[in-house]
């Protein structure tokens, strides 16, 4: 009797199709990163970042106090336009009888030696030790360089404008005041840094316009000041993380310090451009004697000493505010973004 035998037979396989290769170069050809490289490749970048902050910082404010030294002291232009400024300033003295005792009261030793008490028991409170050496160096470290550069190297040469006096770039209290701003941004919670920068803008910008205002300090001096501070700032204040300010309050520090500069420096060069067009610059000077015609025009009453004088208070207030901000963005946020 016949068998019968069942034989399966396998589904043939349908031809496999060629897999498109990515290019060369392209994100997907390229192995993914494990989330911790990932994690420490953006460190380093965030990092690097940082640096490049902090010494384009550093690098401003330094070739800025050259600058502003060569163009406001050392030609007879930015002489006559700071002493403009700086005589139509001190025709609002009669509006602040207290000012000068107010910023000798502060800006004392015994002031400072508050400031730097009530700085480094911030930082210690935080459990921040180091922090707190950091902001004490910012704040000796400023003043005493105010003090040499006015002293030792940045001179001042006798051109005929205003009565020769001994150099005064920078002003040694907005120095005081501005390094405290600074100070005080490095050692409060990084919440408040940004709350800082406005406080801290606002306080040397009392002192400084109270240097003006008393005739203690041309403008060229207490912007000066304010460089000097901030670049004692860039060196030393640390990259710190936590919670940060919103989005709102550092774009609004960062609008009205903008506009604030560029309407200052508009001022400043229309009243640089009058000025020099004046015809008051031409009388030939003794040196010891001031020039009479331009002493007579920077008594302020007309419209060149108003502007010059609006121009250097905006870009002073403006400068100090975008500089503290910058400080402020040497830190890193909750989530370690920089």
């Amino acid at each position: 009797m016949p068998v019968f035998y069942t034989v399966r037979v396998p589904a043939s396989k349908p031809p496999e199709q060629p897999t498109a290769r990515p290019p060369s170069g392209s994100p997907s050809s390229r192995p993914a990163l494990s989330a911790t490289a990932a994690r420490l490749a953006s460190g380093t970048w965030r990092r690097r970042r940082t640096h490049r902050r902090r010494m384009t910082g550093l690098a401003t404010c330094v070739l800025g106090l050259f600058l502003l030294w060569r163009l406001a002291v050392h030609t007879r232009l930015g002489q006559a336009l700071d002493t403009l400024a700086m005589h139509r300033l001190t025709d609002l003295a009669a509006f602040d009888p207290s000012s000068i005792s107010v910023t000798h009261t502060v800006i004392s030793f015994g002031g400072l030696a508050a400031i730097v008490l009530a700085v480094a028991l911030l930082a210690v409170l935080r459990g921040r030790w180091q922090l707190a050496i950091r902001a004490v160096a910012v704040l000796a470290g400023a003043n005493l360089t105010t003090q040499l550069l006015k002293t030792f190297l940045l001179s001042r040469p006798d051109l005929g404008i205003g009565w020769a006096l001994p150099p005064s770039l920078p002003s040694g209290h907005t120095t005081a005041a501005a390094a405290t701003a600074v100070a005080a941004i490095m050692v409060v919670p990084p919440a408040w840094r940004t709350v800082s920068v406005l406080v801290g803008t606002a306080w040397t910008g009392f002192i400084g316009l109270t240097t003006l205002i008393n005739g203690w300090h041309r403008p060229a001096d207490v912007i000066a000041a304010v460089l000097v501070a901030t670049a004692w700032g860039f060196m030393l204040s640390p990259n710190e993380s936590g919670p940060i300010a919103t989005a709102r309050l550092r774009l609004t520090t960062l609008t009205l310090g903008t506009i604030a500069t560029v309407l200052g420096a508009l001022g400043v060069a229309a009243a640089a451009i009058r000025l020099n067009f004046s015809g008051l610059l031409v009388e030939p000077f003794v040196p010891g004697i001031p020039t009479t015609r331009v002493l007579t025009s920077a008594s302020g009453h007309g419209g060149m000493g108003i502007v010059a004088a609006t121009g250097a208070v905006l870009l002073f207030l403006g400068l100090t505010a975008l500089l503290l901000r910058q400080i402020d963005l040497i830190r890193s946020d909750w989530d370690g973004r920089a």
